[in-house]
């Protein structure tokens, strides 16, 4: 499989002084080269040689990259990662509590920088960011071929993993936002009237225990991405099959 550096190196200078996605519609072979990190992108690239030859109304163009279940398992692993490692993070930057400055009939908490809030927040937004594309990666007509949902759920154990991984990514914002949002008022009402507070922080451990459950929301996923992948080959099947049966009984009438 040969890669758009080959093409380069290959041929001179662009006419069109770039490289664009197209699909070929006539009897042109300008040369062809794949992405392979995606595997599924085509660029044509065209050359002087080619120029003469170049017909606009000869292509058109495609998407330039084409959505796959491998891409989809990809973005939802890699969103999955990064927010575990900020809220693991935002848990262990998380000091116990503040310094109390007395006052004339107050207490000010005085809190030094703490990144905790901000962390959180990502957390949280990867969080949302890896749920969705685990959510859309489900139901996503891969190759221009949408399935009925019904078709989707008709194992038990794909029903099963997905109520789990809605489920573990509810428990998972509940857990990270929380302390976030508790922290926030920490920092904003430091002021006191209570003379024997003792300028405590958001709850130990539930961002630490958030991250960890939402690792575990995002493996959720992929497993339901698999078995509406398994669901989606089976739906083709029985489709393909009652073609094959309709054609076999036409041709024995």
């Amino acid at each position: 499989m040969r890669t758009t550096a080959h093409v380069i190196n290959k041929f001179p200078q662009p006419k069109l002084g770039f490289i664009l996605p197209f699909e070929i519609l006539r009897d042109m072979k300008p040369t062809v080269s794949y992405f392979g990190v995606f595997g599924c992108v085509c660029y044509v690239f065209v050359p002087d040689h080619l120029g003469s030859k170049f017909d606009k109304k000869a292509v058109k163009y495609t998407n330039l990259v084409a959505v796959s279940v491998k891409i989809m398992s990809l973005t939802v692993l890699t969103l999955g990662v990064i927010f575990f490692i900020y809220g693991v993070v935002a848990e262990n930057k998380k000091p116990a509590s503040r310094t109390p400055i007395p006052g004339k009939g107050t207490v000010i908490c005085q809190y030094p920088a703490d990144p905790t809030v901000a962390l959180g927040y990502l957390s949280v937004g990867f969080l949302l960011a890896s749920s969705t594309a685990g959510y859309l990666s489900l139901f996503y007509p891969y190759q221009g071929k949408p399935v009925p949902r019904g078709s989707m759920f008709k194992s038990s154990t794909s029903s099963i993993f997905f109520n789990i991984a809605l489920l573990t990514t509810g428990l998972t914002i509940t857990l990270l936002v929380w302390p976030t949002i508790t922290e926030k008022i920490h920092l904003t009402r430091n002021v006191h009237q209570n003379l024997k507070t003792a300028c405590l922080t958001a709850k130990t451990g539930l961002l630490g225990g958030g991250a960890f459950l939402s690792l575990d929301s995002s493996l959720f996923w992929l497993v339901a991405l698999m078995w509406a992948g398994n669901a989606r080959e089976d739906y083709f099947d029985e489709i393909e099959e009652n073609r094959d049966s309709v054609e076999a009984l036409k041709n024995s009438a």
